[in-house]
């Protein structure tokens, strides 16, 4: 598997963006979902590419044992050395974030594995794509009250921008 690949180079420049990390952090956290899923979405999206509910219930098979075995207990750690004030704590944090990013680093390379034994299909326009995308994952992650206008606009025009 690549470690670096277009799905983790376009994740980084995205995520980056103002108010992109916000977004998505908000959405993990209201409706437990896996922000790398909604990073596939918006590269699907900026490459044409619509994904179907089985594209999705396919892709979030590919990379569930991992997600859950791997990357959310080490962010529980995470979020757990927060609250302990000792300074060794701290740097455990920092050792335990650095090894989450690697964790989620390394889901996205399961995704992009994915991406690439994926049937190809030809480009559609792709704000259109992007946005039904988006939308799809929401419902997916059971957030279907959420607009993706509204739930995530920076991460829509981050994954525009970057397309």
């Amino acid at each position: 598997m690549q470690a670096e690949n277009p799905l983790w180079t376009f994740s980084l420049v995205v995520y980056a963006e103002p108010g992109v990390q916000e977004e998505c952090l908000a959405l993990q956290e209201r409706f437990a979902l896996d922000v790398n899923l909604l990073l596939l979405c918006a590269y699907a999206g900026v490459q044409g590419v619509t994904l179907s509910g089985n594209d999705l219930t396919a892709a979030a098979g590919a990379v569930a044992h991992w997600h859950n075995d791997i990357v959310r207990p080490l962010r529980a750690v995470r979020h757990a050395l927060k609250s302990v004030a000792r300074e060794d704590a701290a740097a455990l944090r920092t050792e335990v974030k650095a090894a989450e990013l690697k964790a989620e680093q390394i889901e996205q390379t399961m995704l992009w594995a994915w991406w690439r034994a994926r049937a190809a299909e030809s480009a559609g326009d792709r704000p259109t794509a992007l946005s039904a995308n988006v939308r799809r994952f929401l419902d997916h992650s059971r957030a279907d009250h959420a607009d993706p206008a509204q739930a995530a606009p920076n991460l829509l025009r981050a994954a525009l921008r970057h397309a």
